[in-house]
């Protein structure tokens, strides 16, 4: 049994067929999720189970959150549009009360958010100051995570900066692929099709160099297959843009049955940014 809070597991992964083969492979899934999506409806041998959750503004109790400045911040919650929805911290508590039981670990405690945030304080380094923001109502940075003087955790307390060798251009008939989002999006969630960052109507096309679509044999607004050893996407329009020769960019989720499931040895995170791809016209 895979119990799954919120997001879209299967429409935020690289390599789309790949995704939905390993969702078929677990037999009983269990959703926690605001709102339907793809992962719902994609890789659904076995027993599904879409359980229904507040949103964070509608939480009865008070729940923190980080701002995009790295502030964690004590939210109030808000009206319910559902008066028969309850909480992620709630349906997962009373689970585990089920299940398990509460003589390991006393999950009906953990039905009080309070708890929950004493319980962060005490096993996460950083977050000692998340105990009392309910009381002092003081946002803080988690410790370690922002600098505010020029001093680093390093032996001399300096920045070590290292030269980085530039990826050579594509010599051959491959285009370097990178995936995009939108403004009108989050995450994988797109609200309108419009991208006002790049002026672009549309999610299914393709934005590419001007000379590279006369060397394809194509033009502006004319079709494309884009397709490599992991996926394709048919009849793709074009669009002339200012990027680099040789590289393209598409829209994420929609690319990601292009993006293999192969990690960087490092950040071991797929290279949605740096696709292999071969374009021939439709």
């Amino acid at each position: 049994v895979a119990f799954m809070l919120g997001g879209n597991l299967y429409g935020s992964n690289p390599d789309l067929s790949y995704a939905e083969k390993s969702l078929n492979a677990i037999p009983t899934k269990v959703y926690l999720t605001t709102t339907i999506n793809p992962t719902h409806v994609h890789g659904v041998d076995g027993e599904v189970i879409v359980l229904p959750v507040a949103t964070r503004d509608e939480e009865p109790q008070k729940t923190t959150q980080e701002s995009m400045f790295n502030y964690v911040r004590l939210s109030d919650g808000g009206p319910a549009r559902l008066d028969n929805v309850r909480s992620e911290a709630h349906i997962i508590s009373y689970l585990a009360q089920q299940i398990v039981g509460n003589e390991e670990v006393n999950f009906a405690a953990f039905e009080e958010y309070q708890n929950i945030r004493e319980a962060i304080a005490e096993i996460v380094p950083g977050f000692e100051d998340i105990k009392t923001i309910e009381q002092n109502k003081q946002e803080f940075h988690i410790k370690g995570r922002v600098h505010h003087t020029p001093q680093f955790n390093t032996s001399d307390g300096k920045a070590a900066f290292r030269v980085a060798d530039l990826p050579m251009p594509t010599q051959t008939d491959e285009f370097d692929l990178m995936t995009i989002r939108s403004e009108g999006q989050f995450n994988t969630v797109i609200y309108e099709e419009y991208d006002l960052y790049r002026d672009q109507e549309g999610r299914w096309i393709v934005l590419m160099n001007p000379d590279d679509i006369k060397k394809l044999g194509t033009q502006h607004k004319g079709k494309v297959h884009i397709h490599n050893a992991t996926g394709r996407m048919d009849a793709v329009e074009v669009r002339e843009y200012d990027i680099a020769r040789g590289c393209v960019a598409a829209y994420f989720p929609e690319a990601n049955v292009l993006v293999p499931t192969t990690t960087d040895g490092r950040s071991k995170t797929p290279a949605f940014k740096q696709v292999k791809v071969t374009i021939s016209v439709a």
